[in-house]
């Protein structure tokens, strides 16, 4: 929950929400540069996908002639994907944003017609309820809730590091007890000569 006074500060924040609210004909071009969102702060690429490419939506199939699809006219100022070993398309992830944000009309059928497995297919009778008769209702799948608790243990080892940082909290006191008595190995001497 954000306090009305959190807003007015988000939105003077020209570095994250103000520059994501910009035209995508303006921002998409300097978010491919940097390599991330401005409104989510969120990496377009995912450093775990082989390559930097990803499988390319189903749903986008028929754009593969007019996107280059191994020729090297490529209409779309855009690397062209790529066909993998299996016969599937493959893209970059920073690609895919673009499209995303140059032809809006091809992210809505990515979400409309999912035809993977994933989080589109599972928000699928929410996002046509909203696009048909203008619901909002938020679908609560099992990813949702994983990354939520991973968003709040962030946030609260970021508060826990600043109150630390500050001396709020106390450094925990060392656990380790100073041993009373003869030494270990002179015990077990004792206990072999006797």
């Amino acid at each position: 929950m954000q306090l009305p006074f959190k807003d007015v500060f988000n939105a003077l924040d020209v570095t994250g929400m103000g520059l994501g609210m910009v035209s995508p004909l303006i921002k998409a071009p300097i978010e491919a540069r940097q390599g991330k969102q401005f409104f989510g702060d969120l990496p377009l690429r995912d450093d775990t996908q082989v390559g930097g490419l990803k499988p390319m939506p189903t749903t986008w199939k028929w754009m593969i002639p007019h996107a280059g699809g191994g020729r090297q006219d490529s209409v779309l100022p855009l690397a062209r994907p790529v066909k993998a070993k299996g016969g599937q398309w493959m893209m970059r992830e920073d690609d895919n944003y673009l499209v995303q944000q140059y032809l809006p009309f091809m992210a809505q059928a990515q979400r409309l017609f999912p035809m993977e497995e994933g989080k589109y297919r599972n928000r699928l009778l929410t996002t046509w309820l909203s696009y048909m008769m203008g619901v909002q209702m938020r679908t609560n799948t099992p990813q949702d809730m994983e990354n939520e608790v991973f968003r709040r243990s962030d946030e609260l080892a970021g508060v826990v590091n600043r109150l630390k940082a500050t001396g709020a909290i106390p450094k925990p006191a060392s656990t380790t007890k100073k041993r009373q008595g003869p030494p270990l190995s002179k015990v077990i001497a004792s206990l072999n000569t006797g």
